[in-house]
């Protein structure tokens, strides 16, 4: 799994990293996007954020049950949050009750400084809860201490690998070098 806060970068990695024709990857919120159209509960990708958290936690589990269809025949890289910024505050973006229920091999979590993740913000155009106001950069480094957070109880949890790599504004092969690096020794079919 790659997380990260919105604005971190993620997507980006993902998207670079190659990932072979032995693994899947998918992106956590785009599937929760998809089911939440489909039961016709959001238009919009932005209004993920504002369902009420049991909608919320059944689109969650909707998309968890396609991950373990696939995990079942193939490995899988989830790119998804484990900590979501809502209207209702934070919340998981992942209940542990539906994490649990994947075999996670390692978990990278995706860093950087918060004056990089409010510009990426503005210029993606997908600002999101609370991004732009007088606090966003003192918001943003909570974030990314309640992802780090989750993601080392999650770890623990599953008895999973963690890793934490920073993604500098204009360093995207590195970064894209240092995922591979990490995710490729824990992967059984390597990257």
């Amino acid at each position: 799994m790659v997380t990260g806060i919105p604005g971190v970068g993620k997507s980006s990695v993902c998207r670079h990293v190659l990932v072979p024709e032995s693994i899947t990857s998918l992106e956590f919120g785009r599937l929760m996007f998809k089911v939440g159209r489909e039961r016709g509960v959001v238009d919009r990708f932005e209004e993920l954020n504002n369902l009420d958290l049991s909608i919320r936690t059944e689109l969650q589990a909707a998309v968890v049950e396609q991950v373990l269809r696939e995990s079942a025949t193939t490995t899988v890289l989830i790119d998804g949050h484990l900590v979501v910024d809502s209207i209702e505050g934070f919340v998981a973006g992942f209940p542990g009750s539906q994490l649990g229920r994947i075999n996670l091999d390692a978990i990278v979590v995706l860093t950087a400084p918060p004056s990089d993740v409010i510009a990426r913000r503005i210029r993606k155009g997908s600002a999101g809860t609370n991004s732009l106001t007088s606090d966003a950069e003192a918001r943003a480094i909570l974030h990314e201490s309640l992802t780090i957070q989750a993601a080392l109880f999650y770890a623990l949890q599953n008895e999973s690998i963690l890793e934490v790599v920073k993604n500098v504004e204009n360093e995207l092969d590195k970064t894209v070098r240092q995922v591979i690096d990490k995710v490729a020794r824990i992967v059984p079919t390597g990257m």
